[in-house]
């Protein structure tokens, strides 16, 4: 893919003469979202050096008579973990839960898991300060977290909501073995501690983070990347494992540098190719449709087009991030007048794509452990994913006509 961006880009030189050294220039345009992926991993290792991850997982068998409160159980731990391990996830919740499922057959295991894991992992991150899509996307609509996050929160809830009451309602009959469904000899203390901590880490940083990007006008994703380092450190020194933090830091960073290469490529190609699209034929056509579409007030059918343009290139293999990346050009004219609506329609379109994308890493790494494709995964979440995203367009709709009245 990186090949693809960076052979367009040169034929955009070549066949407009952009001949100039400031061409250099143009492959730093998402730098700033790889430096976020490097920084990533100082997060996921105090989770795993404060054994967070461990005690969320005790607390998924605990009191659970039947596969509907085992499933919101495990849509609630996925919920917690994701904000600090993202894809990590998925294993740790397998491990914690496949056994309690197995008695009900390879079916019923694979829908448990695809929807278990996957929408709570998508729904979590439509908000999360961390998540990428988000601090790419508030970067390019100048829209404040602080007053998008409420709304975000909102919707993200009340489709978790949703999900757990059907899953309720269907699954209650489904018995758990009575060795599952003994009361735990373990303390609740410790677990409830735990779970304190965690949630007032998240608050935490919540509030650091809107606080820096209040009074520092240097962007969302750079004030969450400058972060994310010294606020692991300090939560550290605050349950006093400063040095193992330091060591285990250092080594999942150093591991996932490794991994980073191709994603270099491509973000510096994408990036390349993303400042030179301006300048093409093919942009000038497709720019003047969604000119249109704006001109005449058709905010709905804009949000629309641009929601089904990331959803539907998640099937083709482009990440999110790429597709976010590609729009910039064509919303840059009105994106300071519907900057709420755009960045609501964006991110959620964007996340729908972890529960939907079979070329996203989440899908594909979860199509392993149950062994489905990443487009059978996919199939089992499409219905599910698309409502999140209309529903989000909708609310964008309505936001954006309540603020021009007011």
């Amino acid at each position: 893919m990186g090949l693809i961006f960076l052979g367009l880009g040169l034929i955009a030189v070549f066949s407009q003469g952009l001949y100039s050294l400031e061409l250099l220039t143009y492959f730093s345009s998402l730098l700033g979202l790889l430096a976020l992926l490097f920084v990533l991993p100082f997060m996921n290792a105090i989770i795993k050096l404060g054994r967070y991850d461990k005690t969320l997982s005790r607390m998924i068998g605990m009191k659970t008579e039947d596969a509907g409160a085992l499933y919101k159980k495990t849509s609630f731990a996925t919920y917690v973990l994701t904000i600090f391990l993202n894809v990590a996830t998925v294993p740790v919740i397998i491990s914690s839960v496949r056994d309690k499922v197995k008695d009900f057959g390879e079916t019923f295991t694979q829908v448990f898991f695809t929807h278990g894991i996957l929408r709570p992992y998508a729904l979590v991150l439509f908000w999360s300060p961390t998540e990428i899509l988000l601090a790419m996307t508030l970067d390019i609509t100048g829209q404040s977290y602080l007053w998008l996050l409420p709304v975000l929160w909102v919707n993200s809830l009340l489709f978790l909501y949703i999900d757990w009451r059907l899953h309720q309602r269907k699954w209650n009959r489904y018995t758990l073995r009575q060795e599952e469904t003994k009361k735990d000899p373990e303390s609740l203390s410790p677990i409830k501690k735990k779970g304190f901590e965690m949630g007032l880490a998240v608050l935490a940083f919540i509030m650091i983070v809107l606080t820096g990007n209040q009074w520092i006008d240097l962007g969302f994703l750079f004030i969450v990347t400058v972060t994310i380092i010294p606020f692991s450190f300090a939560w550290s020194i605050a349950i006093k494992k400063p040095k193992a933090y330091s060591r285990l830091g250092y080594l999942m960073a150093k591991n996932n540098k490794d991994k980073l290469h191709g994603m270099f490529f491509l973000f510096l190609s994408a990036g390349f190719f993303v400042e030179l699209m301006p300048y093409t034929s093919p942009f000038a056509y497709i720019n003047t449709i969604v000119q249109y579409v704006y001109e005449t007030d058709m905010y709905f059918l804009l949000f629309l087009l641009i929601g089904m343009f990331i959803f539907g290139l998640a099937f083709i293999g482009f990440h999110p991030l790429v597709t976010i990346a590609l729009l910039i050009p064509f919303i840059d004219p009105f994106v300071d007048e519907l900057s709420f609506g755009l960045t609501l329609t964006i991110v959620s379109s964007a996340v729908c794509t972890m529960m939907i994308g079979p070329f996203n890493v989440t899908p594909a790494v979860l199509g392993m452990y149950i062994n489905l494709n990443p487009y059978q995964v996919s199939l089992k979440n499409i219905l599910f994913a698309f409502l999140f995203m209309v529903w989000n367009i909708s609310a964008a709709y309505g936001i954006t006509k309540l603020l021009e009245v007011v």
